[in-house]
């Protein structure tokens, strides 16, 4: 799904994030926040059973994530703060551990695994698939979702692409640092990938003509075309796997880990999941 990265952690950790903060209650106001930079000799990163416990303490769960990618994150237009799949889920799992939420929403998807990895979040939930490179640093979730990608093009293009060796000779479109820049890069293997770092920007390039087509997770896309005249779905299949999205640990964090597929898997079963995709629709309508 959504999301590949290489992670400059060292970088990351020498700037400010610009981050704003919501609550568990629905009717709270977010509030911008500035992160203080740390460094890996003060950063203390909690795992185990003392990563919970200290979660328990504080009385919060806290969560990063980039809410441009709905249906799973999304910035509701009435109160100004992050809602969709992924918000609902990761208000579960506060829910489990009998706490409060605190999500923050950072606007570049690059910057979401790092800061987690440098102490700031307890967990992450923004539309993340596990690669093989991110196992290296972090650990995943069972998945609570699966999907599968689409190419987008401009009305009346639907049907110009036929194979993945005729979007290899265009100019390719993705999210900065997603899954999807893999998919333009390694799997279709385009000549020319240009990336932005948002999803709305990267539509509005297509439609401005600045590449030919873009890649984007299936449920996303029609999200967004819902909103967006000139642009369509191609007829075509490219064939490249179903992703699953997970929540995403630091390394280790094993009791929090079982805590989270626990709740992924009570989701599951009761049907909540599908709640959340219709609650995530309604608010994208009701927006309309």
């Amino acid at each position: 799904m959504k999301k590949i990265l290489t992670i400059a952690l060292t970088a990351m950790m020498a700037i400010s994030l610009a981050a704003c903060t919501s609550t568990a209650t629905p009717a709270a106001t977010a509030t911008a926040t500035t992160l203080t930079p740390v460094t890996t000799a003060t950063a203390t990163i909690l795992t185990g059973q003392a990563h919970v416990d200290a979660i328990k303490k504080a009385g919060k769960l806290t969560v990063i994530t980039s809410a441009d990618y709905p249906p799973y994150e999304f910035i509701d237009s009435t109160t100004g703060k992050p809602v969709g799949v992924d918000m609902d889920i990761a208000q579960a799992i506060a829910d489990k551990l009998g706490v409060t939420l605190e999500v923050k929403n950072i606007q570049d998807f690059d910057g979401v695994l790092a800061s987690l990895q440098a102490g700031y979040q307890d967990i992450a939930i923004s539309g993340l698939t596990p690669t093989d490179e991110r196992k290296l640093t972090v650990d995943f979730s069972d998945p609570y979702s699966t999907t599968k990608n689409v190419v987008i093009v401009k009305k009346g293009n639907e049907n110009k692409y036929k194979t993945v060796a005729d979007l290899a000779k265009v100019v390719m479109g993705a999210q900065r640092g997603s899954e999807q820049e893999d998919v333009c890069t390694d799997f279709i293997k385009a000549k020319t990938v240009k990336t932005q770092t948002r999803i709305d920007t990267l539509l509005l390039s297509l439609s401005n003509g600045q590449i030919d087509a873009a890649v984007v997770e299936e449920p996303v896309a029609k999200a967004y075309l819902a909103k967006m005249d000139g642009l369509a779905i191609a007829n075509m299949e490219l064939g490249y796997d179903e992703s699953g999205y997970c929540v995403v640990f630091n390394k280790n964090d094993d009791v929090l880990k079982k805590l989270v597929n626990d709740t992924i898997k009570e989701l599951k079963a009761n049907g909540k999941i599908d709640t959340f995709y219709k609650n995530a629709a309604d608010k994208m309508n009701a927006a309309k």
